[in-house]
């Protein structure tokens, strides 16, 4: 029921259920309002986007009613401020119409472009150029002018023209679109940026980054090619603050969407015309826009794309941009990988370097160090840090010369035993071996020392030496012992008998022979053990090894031709030169063949060759004699060890003192197959002339 109005208005008298139907209104808008915030929580993209101007289009102008045509009434008595309520309907219709345009007429974006962009700078600037008129004509008459004032005016149009267009397009893509990006500032940016950056894990960051921050979506994901493992492609980066859900650790191999990216190269997207296979992957992940990244071996990886922000499509100028910013980031993401591999491998090789116990050291071409490991900084008393990177002038002359000389000329060296000095004025006996660094063409990048200090090997060689000879001497003295003890008793037999027989004549005379034979074979052996000891005869010099063998083998020819022995001797077109003494040389031919002479029975034959092979001259004596029983060859050339009923075991102990002094190898192996032994020596090609070295 109405009353007339008071001051304007129409008194309202409201029935007993007119509170109850507003309180059932409210709670619709209440609920309304509750159904539509859990909504705009849960929801990303596009939906977000509708629901928010779907709360703001509605929810505000029916809050806004409802105050003014339900509340006031009901609490003032009043219906003053019904008559708004209507307007409130104007400001829906303008959010609505808002949220049309920024979300329905996205695909209508090069006809906005096209058409309302140039029809409203076509429109301004018919403007402008009639206020110009106007205001020409007010203040300067220019209208009388003619057709003189018509071209300048159509000439300051003109000018304006473009840069009027641009702000225009400008305000309308601000509105339309949410911003724009300029395509060559973005891709010339990040070009600068990702040329400097090697760490993957700060790469795929930064690239994230420009994708979100260019295109506005909400999440973004890289997947790699896991080459250490079959897992396929593992997921390397995703966004950090984003809305990403979650994505699975890794994408198998067989996946249909890689087989696409691999066989396209281009961007996939949900609604593209393609078999549906990869669509379905696509939704799985949640993901509007998936991106290849392509090296020379195929596909590498793939960036994975949310939604944007407010929800728009992803347009061609976007997969455009996207996909030049992909192929940037795949040469980018190649060289991170390459260089974590190289890290990887210098801490490795560094570590494996700075374990073991010989010194290293490294120099480039230009002959500065690259690496000195800390067994060589032990070694040599120099400080890592003051030589790394220095000039090779700062390492010790040991090393210096053979390395500079490596670098050079790219040929290894091997120095046995240098002196390496080291500060304080104290030396190390050191192995340095030099090897060149090469590049996989073969050009030489530098060179690398390795030295090993040699006082422990040294000390374990005197060792080894002195256990040596103190074993030989007991050998010796045993055998000594032995040889001396049958002429002893026999001479010890003689005197004994000599008191009670010495007026006997034939004693007498058997005495004579018998203590001579005996002092004789004690002088022999005498001889022997000096040959022995002294085995290297006088200096040694450069001479012709033909000769030695040529002149033993004319000493023994009487007895080879006795008893029917032949002998080839074959000493080759070429000299053999070698350091030595030709006498002690002439001495070892001499037992070796004599000793061959032996063994053989009448008829049988002797080889003597002589041919050099890398560096070394090898001379081979071959008879055809029974061979040397295999326990015996272990001891051949130890004293006293002989196969001879009546041998005193020393001629080939002498042979193998002499074959020592001259820095000789000797050897006895029995022919395999038939009868017969060799005994084979080998002679350095070149030795320095020096002392001969006593056994």
């Amino acid at each position: 029921m109405s009353h007339p109005p008071v001051r304007g208005a129409v008194l309202i008298t409201y029935g007993p259920f007119y509170p109850v139907y507003a309180m059932f209104l409210l709670a619709c808008v209440a609920t309304s309002i509750y159904k539509n915030l859990s909504q705009l929580r849960s929801t990303r993209g596009l939906l977000r986007s509708q629901s928010t101007y779907l709360a703001l289009g509605l929810l505000c102008p029916g809050l806004l009613a409802v105050g003014t045509n339900l509340l006031a009434p009901l609490v003032y008595r009043a219906s003053n401020l019904s008559q708004y309520g209507p307007l409130f309907s104007l400001l829906m219709i303008v959010v609505i119409a808002h949220a049309i345009v920024r979300h329905r007429l996205m695909g209508m974006r090069v006809v906005v472009r096209k058409g309302v962009v140039y029809f409203a700078a076509f429109a301004t600037a018919g403007l402008v150029l009639s206020a110009l008129i106007i205001l020409g004509d007010k203040l300067f008459g220019i209208s009388n002018l003619g057709l003189a004032s018509d071209i300048v005016l159509s000439l300051i149009v003109a000018v304006l023209f473009h840069p009027l267009k641009s702000a225009i397009q400008y305000a309308c893509d601000r509105y339309l679109y949410r911003g724009q990006y300029n395509f060559q500032c973005t891709i010339r940016g990040a070009s600068a940026a990702l040329a400097h950056m090697l760490k993957l894990p700060v790469l795929l960051e930064y690239i994230g980054q420009i994708v979100r921050q260019t295109m506005r979506t909400e999440w973004v994901a890289f997947y790699l090619k896991d080459e250490s493992s079959s897992l396929g492609y593992a997921l390397s980066f995703r966004s950090p603050d984003g809305g990403a859900p979650t994505l699975p650790a890794s994408i198998a191999n067989d996946n249909v969407l890689l087989h696409t990216l691999a066989s396209t190269r281009s961007a996939l997207a949900p609604d593209t015309r393609r078999p549906s296979g990869y669509v379905t992957e696509l939704r799985t992940l949640g993901a509007d826009l998936c991106l290849p990244l392509i090296d020379e071996r195929g596909l590498m990886g793939l960036v994975v794309l949310g939604p944007k922000l407010s929800g728009d499509d992803y347009f061609a100028e976007d997969i455009d941009l996207l996909s030049t910013l992909a192929n940037q980031a795949g040469v980018a993401i190649k060289n991170a990988q390459l260089y974590e591999q190289v890290v990887l491998i210098n801490e490795y090789l560094q570590n494996i370097v700075g374990t073991i116990e010989s010194g290293v050291v490294a120099i480039n071409r230009a002959g500065h160090v690259t690496i000195f490991n800390r067994a060589a900084e032990q070694l040599t008393g120099l400080g890592i840090d003051a030589i790394v990177g220095r000039a090779i002038a700062e390492l010790p002359a040991a090393l210096r010369q053979p390395l500079a000389a490596t670098a050079e000329d790219g040929q290894a060296r091997v120095l046995a035993e240098v002196e390496l000095a080291k500060p304080g004025g104290s030396t190390l006996p050191v192995l340095c071996l030099t090897s060149p660094l090469r590049d996989p063409p073969g050009g030489l990048l530098g060179a690398v020392a390795v030295f090993t200090d040699l006082t422990a090997l040294k000390q374990l060689e005197m060792e080894r030496r002195r256990a040596e000879r103190l074993a030989y001497f007991e050998v010796l003295a045993a055998g000594i012992g032995h040889e001396i003890k049958n002429p002893l008793v026999a001479i010890k037999t003689f005197a004994q008998l000599l008191p009670r027989k010495f007026l006997d004549e034939q004693f007498r005379q058997e005495f004579a022979r018998v203590v001579g034979r005996e002092i004789g074979r004690m002088e022999h052996l005498v001889g022997r053990l000096r040959a022995l000891a002294r085995p290297g005869g006088g200096p040694h010099r450069a001479l012709d090894l033909r000769a030695p063998i040529a002149d033993a083998v004319e000493l023994l020819q009487p007895r080879l031709d006795e008893k029917g022995i032949s002998i080839r001797w074959t000493p080759g077109p070429n000299p053999s030169q070698v350091q030595g003494d030709h006498a002690a040389l002439e001495q070892l031919f001499l037992n070796l063949i004599g000793n061959a002479l032996d063994a053989m029975e009448a008829g049988g034959a002797l080889s003597v060759r002589l041919q050099s092979s890398e560096g070394r001259m090898i001379v081979e004596v071959e008879d055809t004699g029974p061979g040397i029983p295999d326990e015996f060859l272990p001891r051949i050339f130890e004293p006293f060890v002989t196969t001879k009923l009546h041998g005193s075991g020393l001629g080939l102990a002498i042979c193998a003192s002499i074959a020592n002094a001259h820095r000789a190898r000797i050897h006895a192996t029995n022919v395999p197959g038939q009868r017969g032994a060799v005994f084979t020596i080998e002679f350095p090609a070149e030795v320095a002339a020096s002392t001969p070295v006593k056994a």
